[in-house]
């Protein structure tokens, strides 16, 4: 019994003393030399890429690698992409090793700067040649990626730049794979396009989480924070690979102050909104660049050139021509406002403000709150 033992002892001793050679062998400069080269070489005659990094780690747990400091550089058809990355991890299940087909179990990305170029003399090429549907394109997207051995990727502190148009900073990215569907959440801090960058320079950050199918995209939660404003998203959206077909049913909540919406709409020439918190809920329909929004507004403690009051209830008819006004009640103390008739706020497409009688009934209002508008100077 007793030689047995020292036997057995003897034999874990030895795979102890195997294991961490093994594992000095791994971490060398010549296996970190060895898997560069392979690794180069596969990039340069698959992808038309190449790739350095200084230093590659493997890790026991999770099982994997961890390469540090590396540069991707390389092109496909007419986009060239170059990456610097502190930080690149693959890792696997340990239970995968013994399946015919190995999957990444997750690839994590860390402290990067992408940028992305794509000739715009092929982009405009590509678009008159193309001769692919939308269902097309979107089938091709699924199943390139159902052909991917990854199960997730994750990105974290990464700089995102494509043609000096769009730029982004993500907080943090997980892309999930599922069986029919792509699971998607993200913080990304600034998202900047020059084409939308009036509107999007208001914007500080979104956070969203997607499931994403072949047919539609349900939004679980989009928030949406500027200034000292938050709205939250809900909802679906079908086609949403064409922009003249995509067809949204959404549903948000929110609350920003007042004067944020200065911002948005230009109408500081007939009046400002100086002070308050306006609290929104409702919902946006609509196809292509077809939409209708109902929403139900609750303000608060709030001062503009054209009334002001403790609290007031309106509900609000928005599509892409005009913006209306159906309900409309205000209380300061024991002044009292409301709205008879519906009325047209803004003519989106002419641009013009009210240009019809506005009637209310009102009860103990005082001259300097419903004649707030008509101050001295006012033209």
């Amino acid at each position: 019994m007793k030689r047995i033992n020292k036997f057995f002892i003897l034999f874990i001793f030895m795979m102890f003393v195997s294991f961490g050679v093994t594992w000095e062998v791994l971490q060398s400069k010549w296996v970190g030399d060895q898997v560069s080269r392979i690794f180069t070489s596969y990039l340069e005659s698959k992808f038309n890429a190449t790739a350095t990094f200084e230093n590659l780690e493997f890790r026991v747990y999770p099982p994997g690698a961890e390469i540090q400091n590396l540069k991707f550089a390389g092109e496909e058809g007419d986009i060239q992409f170059l990456v610097n990355a502190t930080s690149l991890g693959v890792f696997f299940n340990a239970f995968d090793v013994f399946k015919t087909d190995f999957v990444i179990e997750e690839i994590i990305l860390e402290d990067a700067d992408i940028s992305i170029v794509q000739n715009q003399k092929a982009k405009k090429i590509s678009k008159s040649t193309s001769t692919l549907s939308m269902e097309d394109v979107r089938n091709k997207i699924f199943e390139t990626i159902n052909l991917l051995p990854i199960s997730r990727l994750s990105i974290k502190d990464v700089k995102l730049s494509w043609n000096q148009e769009v730029s982004t900073f993500v907080r943090f990215l997980k892309v999930t794979k599922g069986d029919e569907s792509i699971g998607v959440v993200s913080a990304i801090d600034s998202l900047k396009i020059e084409k939308y960058k009036n509107y999007l320079n208001q914007i500080d950050g979104f956070a969203f989480d997607l499931s994403i199918l072949k047919e539609r995209i349900y939004i679980e939660n989009l928030e949406i924070n500027s200034d000292l404003g938050k709205v939250d998203l809900s909802g679906s959206l079908i086609n949403y690979l064409d922009p003249l077909k995509a067809k949204f049913d959404l549903r948000l909540m929110g609350a920003l102050p007042l004067k944020s919406l200065h911002d948005w709409l230009d109408f500081d020439k007939i009046g400002k909104l100086e002070k308050g918190v306006a609290k929104v809920s409702g919902k946006i329909k609509g196809i292509g660049k077809k939409f209708e929004t109902n929403l139900t507004v609750e303000l608060e403690d709030f001062v503009t050139d054209f009334v002001y009051g403790e609290k007031a209830h309106a509900k609000i008819k928005i599509n892409n021509e005009k913006i209306i006004f159906q309900e409309f009640e205000l209380i300061h103390k024991k002044q009292k406002l409301s709205l008879i008739n519906p009325f047209e706020f803004l003519d989106l497409k002419t641009g013009k403000f009210v240009e019809e009688p506005i009637v209310v009934n009102a009860n103990s209002m005082q001259m300097n709150n419903f004649l707030r508008y008509l101050r001295e100077d006012i033209d």
